[in-house]
Order: C-alpha cells, then structure tokens, then sequence
C-alpha cells in the first residue's frame, strides 16, 4: 500500500512539472519546501548544532583562561623568587658576583629616573 502511495504521489508531482511553466514550478516546489515540516526540521537542526558549538566554544575560553592565568600566576612567582634570589646572592658576594643583565635594572630606566629628578 505505501509503494502505491508513493508512487501515485510521483505520478502527482510528474504531473505538475509537466503542466506548468518551468519558472513556476521551481517558485511552486521551492515555496512547498520551505513552508514543509522537513525544512524547519533541518533549520532547527542547524541551530542546534550552531548553538552547541557556540556552548562548547565558551567552554573552551573560559578553561584556558583559567588555565593562562594559573600558568601566569606561577611564572611571576618563579620570576619574582629569581630575582630575590639574585637579589639576596649580590647582598653577600658584593660585586663578585657574575652580572646577569636579565636580573639587573636597564641602564636606560636608572639614567631616565636620574633625569626625571632634576
């Protein structure tokens, strides 16, 4: 009985692409297409899916910020007890020292401070 169904409906739809203009048919076909319950059904489906991604997206930002801040958070630590350290060793070896230029103040920075105070 369905083959019989669907049948008759392909003889219908045949039927109507061999009476009318061509121009109409594909207005008429298109409009029935995207007034049918499959349209909105695959309309909703992409929405769905945009959405999900859009969740997942959000997600995904809020954990890494979370885990670049941790991350930069344990960096100015290391940072901050490198130079104290460095700090404490000139302390007590005095210029003995060897000079690590990544520790030390730039010169610019010491000349443009003496500048700024005269």
């Amino acid at each position: 009985m369905i083959r019989r169904d669907q049948s008759s409906v392909r003889s219908l739809s045949t039927q109507r692409v061999m009476d009318c203009p061509p121009r109409k048919c594909i207005r008429s076909n298109l409009y029935g297409y995207l007034v049918s319950p499959q349209f909105r059904h695959r309309i909703q489906d992409i929405v769905e899916a945009f959405s999900e991604m859009d969740d997942d997206l959000e997600k995904e930002k809020r954990a890494m910020t979370r885990i670049w801040s941790r991350r930069e958070k344990l960096i100015e630590r290391v940072k901050h007890g490198t130079v104290c350290m460095y700090g404490e060793l000139e302390g007590i070896m005095g210029s003995e020292i060897p000079a690590l230029p990544a520790l030390e103040m730039p010169h610019a920075l010491e000349e443009g401070e003496d500048d700024e105070e005269s």
